[in-house]
């Protein structure tokens, strides 16, 4: 399986794929100076083990918007009224327990991921919210 392939099926960067042949999780024979080839069955191997490590529900931002009768266009909105605020801070927080990076999350907001950092460490204001919007995700 050339390269590409691997990326794709693994969904990572050429980095990480070089990382983990260092690693020797990945085993590949150098065809030429630009071209590797991997073995499929470590690529499927190191594919289980990773979707098994993430643990990323299935998350719908639709359904959990409509949950709390929010508006994905104003949580995407420039307004920072408090509603709207705490709404981005709940909204972060599960998507960043769903297994989100800080980039994926600050993408889907509209916002920068230092944005969403700091929105990420004021989620204590709104805990129980975070916890009921996890449970209704779950069911």
């Amino acid at each position: 399986m050339n390269s590409q392939e691997a990326l794709n099926i693994l969904n990572i960067s050429r980095t990480a794929l070089y990382q983990h042949v260092k690693a020797g999780h990945l085993r590949r024979t150098v065809i030429s100076r630009r071209r590797h080839e991997y073995h499929a069955e470590d690529i499927y191997a190191l594919a289980q083990k990773m979707s098994k490590a993430r643990k990323r529900p299935l998350f719908s931002t639709d359904r959990l918007a409509g949950m709390f009768g929010w508006n994905v266009e104003q949580l995407r909105s420039p307004k920072r009224t408090a509603a709207l605020v705490d709404q981005r801070r709940i909204f972060a927080s599960v998507m960043k327990q769903c297994g989100y990076t800080h980039q994926q999350i600050g993408a889907f907001l509209n916002r920068d991921h230092s944005t969403v950092t700091i929105l990420l460490q004021t989620s204590y204001l709104v805990e129980k919210e975070i916890e009921q919007a996890l449970q209704l995700l779950n069911s």
